[in-house]
């Protein structure tokens, strides 16, 4: 399977390990990269399903895709971050650096279009990266801003490491789920995979719908 960085925090490592209960005689080998590789990686065969947000434009030639939940892109900083006691922060963005996603970064287009909604058209990242690593110790060690899946920082969050700027933009929230190539013969582990998935989505809405939770699917 392919992961993407939104699916890889939770929703992978619950999956894959139920995954090895249902199926404990079938090796499940997980690739991660640019989405463009994994697609491509799908449609070749390479890879028996994607999971992550939904593909747009080319890359979703030749994929269906399946929903399993919708997630939005956050804005994230530093917990002492001067942002975070401002009463209009869309206003305040263009103040500070910024880290976006690449070019090529499935939540590329979701981002450029909430930067085009708040006079900010074209605007391009002092960093670009999706890549939680490097991004998380960036944005703590400086006055970046960071626009990335919530997914991907969901752990952070939750541990007050880095705090969610509060935009409330639609155009932030988008589609995450199973992509599978359209010609791909059926396949017996690929469906139980795709169950474990389902399965492990359902258990984390169920975690977050608990009180004092954050949700984040």
């Amino acid at each position: 399977m392919g992961a993407l960085p939104t699916a890889s925090t939770d929703l992978l490592p619950r999956a894959a390990l139920r995954f090895r209960e249902e199926a404990p005689n079938v090796r499940l080998h997980i690739l991660t990269g640019p989405n463009w590789l994994l697609f491509n990686q799908l449609r070749d065969g390479t890879l028996d399903l994607v999971v992550g947000r939904m593909p747009e434009g080319e890359t979703s030639s030749g994929v269906t895709f399946q929903q399993l939940y919708i997630e939005d892109v956050v804005l994230v900083c530093r917990p002492d971050h001067p942002i975070i006691a401002a009463s209009n922060p869309e206003v305040e963005i263009r103040r500070f650096p910024l880290i976006l996603p690449p070019k090529g970064a499935v939540i590329f287009s979701t981002v450029d279009r909430y930067l085009s909604s708040i006079g900010l058209p074209e605007m391009r990242g002092d960093i670009e990266t999706v890549a939680l690593p490097a991004g998380r110790k960036i944005v703590q060690s400086s006055n970046m801003l960071w626009f990335i899946s919530r997914g991907v920082v969901a752990e952070e969050v939750r541990l007050g490491t880095l705090i969610t700027v509060d935009l409330a933009s639609p155009l932030l929230s988008g589609p995450v789920g199973i992509s599978v190539s359209r010609f791909a013969p059926l396949k017996v582990e690929r469906n139980v995979l795709a169950d474990c998935l389902r399965a492990s989505t359902d258990e984390l809405v169920a975690l977050q719908m608990r009180p004092g939770s954050q949700r984040h699917c």
